[in-house]
């Protein structure tokens, strides 16, 4: 999957991002973050709005599970499912952030969650190609 990340609106959103994560380690008196350390912070970031979202989706379908684990990974799922987070992804990419989450909410919570997963590490590789992090 080919994304020119450097269209609006995502630019914008990835702007924001880096000067979040350059704040945050100022705050700490932290030159360079781990990959773990920056993930988490987008997770936490990115979160945020799917964790709404997903309330939402929760709250007006009462036959969802709120207990059913989700898995971290997509490598066993259907090609659909693969190609649904791709798309959801691209849409991210040429729309933002916040649309591709309210498309997202659309398709239920795995999706979503998965979607969220594979968004962090889109947006933090994104981030270290462009030297946005230290």
């Amino acid at each position: 999957m080919n994304i020119n990340f450097e269209q609006a609106p995502i630019e914008k959103d990835i702007q924001g991002l880096s000067q979040e994560i350059k704040e945050r380690q100022a705050e700490s008196n932290v030159e360079v973050s781990s990959e773990t350390e920056v993930k988490d912070f987008l997770k936490t970031k990115i979160g945020d709005s799917v964790v709404r979202a997903k309330t939402n989706i929760q709250s007006s379908d009462s036959t969802l599970d709120e207990n059913k684990t989700l898995p971290d990974y997509l490598i066993n799922e259907s090609k659909e499912i693969k190609n649904k987070v791709e798309q959801l992804i691209t849409l991210a990419f040429n729309e933002g952030i916040e649309k591709s989450i309210k498309e997202a909410t659309k398709s239920g919570p795995f999706i979503l969650d998965a979607f969220h997963d594979a968004l962090t590490s889109k947006l933090y590789d994104e981030l270290k190609k462009r030297k946005l992090l230290n």
